[in-house]
């Protein structure tokens, strides 16, 4: 069971201060968690793949050095239980070079 702490949420969100985004699942205690979509969390994210992406998504291809983009195949599901973050599945994310001038005209 891989368990992450709330301590890293602040109560006032400000877009692009994460390098995750989550996404709740109705009136749930459930989220989908994404990798935010801005230069700088996915710069940050292919900088430090094993302790940004691997905690939380499978790789569908082998890991590429080299990529600028990530793409979510699927979402990592993750429920809040008394304060913590608990992983309930493991998402499926392929990281390419598809992307590059999205990310450089921004």
């Amino acid at each position: 069971m891989v368990v992450f702490l709330n301590m890293l949420f602040i109560k006032e969100f400000k877009s692009g201060t994460s390098i995750h985004a989550l996404q709740r699942i109705g009136n749930t205690n459930k989220f989908l968690v994404f990798v935010n979509d801005n230069k700088a969390s996915i710069a940050m994210a292919l900088q430090y793949p094993d302790i940004r992406i691997e905690p939380l998504f499978d790789g569908i291809s082998a890991y590429n050095p080299k990529a600028t983009s990530i793409q979510i195949i699927k979402p990592a599901e993750m429920e809040l239980r008394n304060g913590s973050f608990i992983l309930v599945e493991r998402g499926k994310i392929d990281c390419d070079n598809k992307g590059i001038e999205k990310y450089n005209n921004a």
